[in-house]
């Protein structure tokens, strides 16, 4: 792990929490009895861990610990190796697990800078303390987690490395061209991918490859972070038109001619959806409504720049 930490001294406790179940002291996991055999909630949960402490040590020195986090939240620990590299690195870290089972195993090791807590990561909700993310994210739920990461914002979210299915982590980062999802959060984060992990470095062994995935906010956005619902919907809408070029989208979306708004964008009609580029999004985006005093020079919306913010640090 890469080091910008300041003194440990310096950093105030974690204030983190997951919100249990009304009448219980724990979330209990939808759909699985307490009971349940290991097998069952190692297919529920889509549980596989390395196998070895040298691969989860590996995979932790990927994350880089911003001198402003206060902690490192660990998603989804499991059987405590990746937390337990995390412990010896010296950093608090917040490790929260929907599984009760391993939730009392990771806590029975003791390990030092480390608080465990049982719940759904969902439903975890930090307070304005900026965080670090690690975890070895489930198949089935790693669109979700992700998702929960971006939303807490650039301000919240310093830097994340999750471990996803390589074919996952090959969308991401557009080696098949642009998609919904990462149109949707170009603006304020970009998608990089690190080391890769063959299924054997797991038990159970899954069916496919791993690899890393790094989620890193920009420095600077070109849509202010308040307007992204709306900068969302927008492509969203787009997206959904199922059409290939953008003219047709842009206009069975808006359902009105579009010319004039392409024309500002400076993006030519016939260009097809999934290779616009994250500047296309944000001309587009921008070129919908120009702000007060915008001009055109050369096709490209002037005065629509600047809106964003720069990313604490």
């Amino acid at each position: 792990m890469s080091n910008k930490s300041t003194r440990k001294a310096d950093r105030p406790n974690v204030s983190a929490t997951v919100h249990p179940q009304r009448g219980s002291s724990r979330p209990e996991p939808q759909g699985v009895a307490p009971d349940t055999d290991p097998g069952t909630r190692r297919r529920v949960f889509s549980q596989n861990f390395f196998r070895s402490a040298s691969d989860a040590g590996d995979f932790t020195e990927q994350l880089t610990y911003h001198e402003d986090a206060r902690c490192v939240v660990e998603i989804g620990p499991g059987s405590g190796r990746i937390t337990t590299s995390l412990s010896r690195m010296g950093h608090p870290v917040v490790a929260v697990e929907i599984d009760e089972h391993w939730h009392d195993k990771v806590k029975a090791l003791g390990l030092p800078n480390v608080e465990v807590q049982c719940g759904d990561f969902l439903e975890w909700e930090p307070h304005d303390d900026p965080f670090v993310a690690i975890g070895n994210l489930p198949f089935g739920t790693g669109t979700d987690i992700l998702r929960r990461c971006l939303e807490f914002s650039p301000y919240s979210l310093l830097e994340a490395v999750f471990l996803m299915q390589q074919e996952y982590v090959s969308k991401r980062v557009g080696r098949y061209g642009g998609n919904s999802f990462n149109a949707q959060w170009w603006p304020w984060y970009t998608f990089h991918e690190g080391r890769a992990f063959p299924r054997q470095a797991f038990q159970p062994v899954p069916r496919a490859d791993t690899s890393t995935l790094f989620v890193i906010p920009r420095e600077e956005w070109e849509v202010d972070w308040r307007e992204r619902r709306t900068y969302q919907d927008f492509v969203a809408a787009v997206y959904d038109t199922g059409h290939a070029d953008i003219g047709t989208a842009l206009r069975k979306a808006a359902r009105g001619s579009t010319s004039h708004w392409l024309r500002r964008a400076g993006v030519p009609a016939g260009a097809l959806v999934k290779q616009l580029g994250p500047q296309d999004w944000v001309e587009l985006y921008m070129a919908r409504n120009p702000p007060p005093g915008a001009r055109t020079h050369g096709g490209r919306t002037q005065g629509a720049r600047g809106r964003g913010g720069r990313k604490r640090r």
